[in-house]
This record gives C-alpha cells, sequence and structure tokens, in this order.
C-alpha cells in the first residue's frame, strides 16, 4: 500500500472512528478481448457499491477490481467500511468464468474485528484462470529483534510450497449456481493504521 494513497481513501472515516477491510482482488487473464471475464464478488446478500475493472499491478495481465466513489476510482482495492469492537461473520462469495459459456461461484466463510488499536485490515485475492488456482493473503506486523516488519498468512487451493500456507479444500456443491464452498474460515488480520500505510 502506498501511504498517501491509504490516507487520502481511508484517512478521514478511521479518523472518525470507523474500521476498513481493504479488499485487494485479481484474476490473471492474459487474454486479448478481457470483455469476455466475469470476475465479481459480494459480501453475503450484500450487494455491493459499483466497482470497475483496472489494471492496478505492473503486470498488466491481471484484470483487478476496485471500488468506484463518484467520479474517482480507488487506488487500493475496494474499501469496505464497518464499526469498530464487533466480531464480523459473512460468505465471501466470488464468481469467475467467461461470459455466455461458464463461470463458477466461491463461497468462503470470513471473520473479521477491528478495534481502536488496530483498525484496518486486508485481504488480498488472486485467481489464476488457466491453473485454476486461488490464493488469499492478509499481511500482519512482525517484530524481530526490534525491527518492525510484514509476514503474511496465504490460503490457497494448491500446494506451491509456500512457507506457512494453509492448504484448503474446496467442498464441491451440486447445484445449478456451479457453487463451491470453502468450509476453512479466512481471518484477515487487523493492523495498526500506521503500519497498514506501509
Amino acid at each position: 500500500m502506498h501511504g498517501e494513497e491509504v490516507i487520502n481513501e481511508l484517512g478521514e472515516e478511521i479518523s472518525k472512528g470507523k474500521g476498513c477491510i481493504v479488499f485487494d482482488f485479481a484474476c490473471y487473464f492474459p487474454y486479448a478481448d478481457q470483455d469476455f471475464l466475469i470476475f465479481k464478488f459480494k459480501l453475503g446478500e450484500e450487494e455491493l457499491e459499483p466497482y470497475k475493472y483496472n489494471h492496478r499491478y505492473p503486470n498488466k495481465d491481471y484484470v483487478t477490481i476496485s471500488k468506484k466513489m463518484g467520479r474517482r476510482v480507488s487506488r487500493i482495492g475496494y474499501p469496505v467500511f464497518v464499526d469498530l469492537n464487533e466480531e464480523y461473520f459473512f460468505i465471501l462469495e466470488i464468481e469467475v468464468g467467461i461470459k455466455d459459456y461458464k463461470t463458477v461461484k466461491l463461497d468462503f466463510p470470513v471473520i473479521v474485528k477491528l478495534t481502536e488499536e488496530k483498525p484496518v485490515c486486508n485481504l488480498g485475492f488472486r485467481f489464476n484462470f488457466d491453473a485454476a488456482t486461488f490464493q488469499f493473503e492478509s499481511y500482519y506486523e512482525h517484530e524481530n529483534d526490534g525491527i518492525i516488519g510484514h509476514r503474511h498468512t496465504i490460503w490457497t487451493n494448491k500446494d506451491h510450497n509456500i512457507e506457512n500456507a494453509i492448504v484448503i479444500t474446496p467442498l464441491i456443491q451440486v447445484n445449478p449456481k456451479n457453487g463451491v464452498y470453502v468450509a476453512e474460515v479466512l481471518t484477515p488480520h487487523p493492523q495498526t493504521f500506521e503500519h497498514f500505510m506501509c
């Protein structure tokens, strides 16, 4: 995250005592016509405010989802503001596929609790279209010999030999929605606002 962008997009609400979950979602889709891609998400039954596809990463083969805020578009992903000191449990539903052909819905249970001390968290998601693999990640503060740095937890559906990765097994649901439910609960790490800006 870039500090100035985080302050511009989150600073006012955080200063008013709100918490924020930042969803940073991307799909690797290395094809010329990206208009055929369906890539969207929602939190439980809640329909999200408008968003748009763009390319926030240097690798333009990644299609990213960014929140529309009036005439502006978020540069950090899709921030969702919540009340502090409340535990939020929701089903994160991600739909990905090819328009007019086939899509799959992936359902993930998520638990988040943010506090005054740590009012923000991130949840990144990468989907590789060709390999049918996905990976979530969430960063947290880690101190080693007095130096504070970043560590992260990764949840993935394939064993990529990533240290400390949690391999989760999708439970296939046979239904008309092509739904895939995952029992493993995702728990994004709360962070201080100062560390989140680094």
